[in-house]
């Protein structure tokens, strides 16, 4: 028949600019395909994942790299598939079947964002804008030569869908009219497809990546002028006191926060006492929540953050105190954590900045159910390793032991910047080296503490991050991923001094690999 779940929507100043429609099922795959080909598109924007909460949410409908499938009259075939992080890259070449002599070869661009939940809204902003501007650099270079639409769907084709078509309305309408009526667009959409943007939340998204996008604008840079900003940061950005463009750029991270995210638990009275510091609060969305039990609480000061291409990677968590330690060993046992990266020595300036929570070498010590043992320790110059063994005490029969890389890096000042920072690389990739050969098992998170699970800590993730994405788009954007950073956990990267070593840490690893060498 002619019939498919899907609409025609109105850009900007283009007619016709998209077509919304539902997440394929196994059934419409066909009618998917012929649609994409009757309308000449060359890229798809794919909102959702095949499976979201253990429910199928979207047929695959594409083949695997380097196979091909026949959907109708339509040979479909991945050529390549590219990560960027939150979002996948595949280009799909699609043909006419049995037409092998007048057949046309046409080559489409299929963006899938994987960070986005049905009904929800995506915990960071910045890799859904960077993929909303790849999307249109590709169409503009795409469009000159004939106009069709992109086709967008998530899983019903309206929540999601309605909120990333109408962000591109409505960045058409500020950069034309340096204004924007986020009402009268969701509207307008709604006159040509039902339910466009479902919820409250995926309308206040609609306001807060409006307001990033003018407030922060573009911050991004190649590579090779990363050494060139970090000679010129004195240089200042704006006329008046002098303050560096590095330094306007930290200001504009501090004042950036467009909504305050809720602490809840970390305000609660019987947990006051559980937080090293009172101003660092973990938010209640990316919070690590403990298995509860009649004695003991959910609460620990610790929040899961995301990694470049992995979703929460990491654990950033305070110090531990004395009478938290046995909640920091109990968060390391449940979330099967088997690699912790210390950023503080334990006394610091004559003020204690972490409880000692491992025994001496060849000591075992009991942290509420659980034994930990401190079987080796080798000392780095900059950095100590030390391998801890830990099992659950009293279960002599069914323990399980479970073998921990505990890497403390020892030459990092509170409030300061660490002495060499191309040790604190080598600390870095000795990391990720032993994480990936971990990790190969079963995925876990990386906890990472300094004192107050923040500014050093907030470092450490900002650099891995800012690396990967280095190898994957050979882009670099430190303000961006440190404002992410801030969305999961409060005061990540707390000083100009942090977000300087954050610049100088990544020159430190492209200067130490050739590949990345000027």
């Amino acid at each position: 028949s002619d019939y498919i779940n899907a609409n025609f929507i109105d850009g900007y100043s283009q007619l016709r600019k998209f077509i919304a429609t539902q997440g394929p099922l196994t059934r419409t795959s066909e009618d998917f395909w012929r649609m994409v080909w009757e309308q000449e598109s060359l890229i798809i924007v794919m909102l959702a994942n095949v499976m979201e909460g253990g429910k199928e949410k979207c047929a695959k409908y594409w083949p695997e790299v380097g196979k091909s499938c026949s959907y109708g009259g339509y040979n479909v075939e991945t050529v390549e598939k590219k990560n960027y992080g939150s979002y996948i890259l595949r280009s799909i070449h699609m043909e006419e079947s049995g037409n092998e002599y007048a057949s046309v070869l046409k080559k489409i661009q299929h963006f899938q964002y994987i960070r986005w939940p049905d009904h929800g809204v995506p915990l960071i902003t910045s890799s859904l804008i960077r993929m909303h501007n790849k999307v249109n650099a590709e169409y503009e270079d795409l469009v000159k030569d004939k106009a069709f639409p992109i086709i967008v769907h998530c899983s019903a084709g309206a929540g999601r869908t309605g909120a990333y078509i109408g962000f591109d309305i409505l960045h058409d309408e500020m950069q034309s009219k340096n204004q924007v009526n986020v009402y009268t667009a969701v509207l307008n959409m709604r006159k040509q497809r039902m339910d466009m943007v479902q919820n409250m939340k995926q309308y206040v998204l609609l306001h807060k990546l409006l307001s990033e996008c003018h407030a922060l604008g573009s911050t991004a840079f190649k590579p090779n002028e990363l050494n060139k900003r970090i000679a010129q940061h004195t240089i200042p950005s704006t006329p008046g006191p002098p303050v560096s463009w590095m330094r306007h750029n930290f200001y504009k991270v501090l004042s950036g926060k467009s909504h305050v995210l809720p602490t809840t638990l970390g305000e609660m009275p019987e947990n006051k006492k559980k937080n090293r510091y009172k101003n660092i609060l973990p938010y209640d969305s990316t919070r690590v929540v403990l298995r509860k039990s009649a004695e003991q609480s959910d609460y620990i000061n610790a929040n899961f953050i995301d990694g470049y291409s992995q979703l929460r990677k990491f654990i950033a968590t305070q110090g531990p105190l004395t009478r938290t330690s046995e909640d920091f060993w109990r968060m390391v046992w449940e979330q099967e954590s088997l690699i912790i990266v210390m950023l503080a020595n334990v006394m610091e300036g004559g003020k204690a900045k972490c409880a000692k929570y491992w025994p001496e070498v060849g000591k075992s010590c009991t942290y509420g159910g659980y034994n930990v043992e401190t079987v080796e320790e080798k000392n780095y110059g900059f950095y100590i390793l030390r391998s801890i063994h830990m099992e659950e005490s009293g279960n002599e029969y069914a323990s399980v032991l479970r073998k921990i890389q505990h890497f403390q890096y020892i030459r990092w000042p509170d409030h300061g910047v660490p002495l060499i920072t191309s040790s604190l690389i080598r600390m870095h990739n000795k990391v990720i080296a032993d994480y990936e050969d971990l990790v190969k098992d079963k995925a876990f998170p990386i906890i990472v503490h300094c004192s107050d699970g923040a500014g050093r800590s907030g470092v450490f993730c900002t650099l891995n991050n800012l690396i990967q994405r280095l190898r994957a788009e050979d882009e670099i954007d430190v303000f961006r991923t440190v404002k992410d950073l801030r969305d999961m956990r409060p005061q990540m990267v707390r000083s100009f001094d942090n977000y300087m070593t954050c610049y100088k840490g990544l020159a430190e690893f492209r200067s130490s690999f050739d590949t990345y060498a000027n």
